[in-house]
């Protein structure tokens, strides 16, 4: 298991769902690396996915307690059942 995270000079890694400050280079980074792999997001984080939609060309699960279901993801209620 690899694991992208975007974090500040702080080691801050977002606030009120969302980064900060989105920087190009660092969105193509994830983009050519997570393409055909699966991409684990919470539910916050996936309300900042353009479009709140599930990301092309890779499996997408959402981790989130509510079991609600989110159309094109795969909800999972821990870490443990996502991997």
């Amino acid at each position: 298991m690899e694991l992208i995270v975007a974090v500040f000079d702080d080691w801050g890694i977002g606030r009120d769902g969302t980064q900060q400050i989105a920087l190009a280079a660092d969105r193509k980074f994830f983009r050519e690396t997570t393409r055909g792999a699966m991409v684990i997001a919470g539910r916050r984080t996936i309300g900042d996915f353009p479009g709140q939609k599930p990301l092309p060309g890779r499996l997408n699960v959402a981790l989130t307690r509510s079991g609600a279901e989110i159309p094109g993801f795969i909800v999972c209620g821990s870490a443990e059942e996502a991997v």
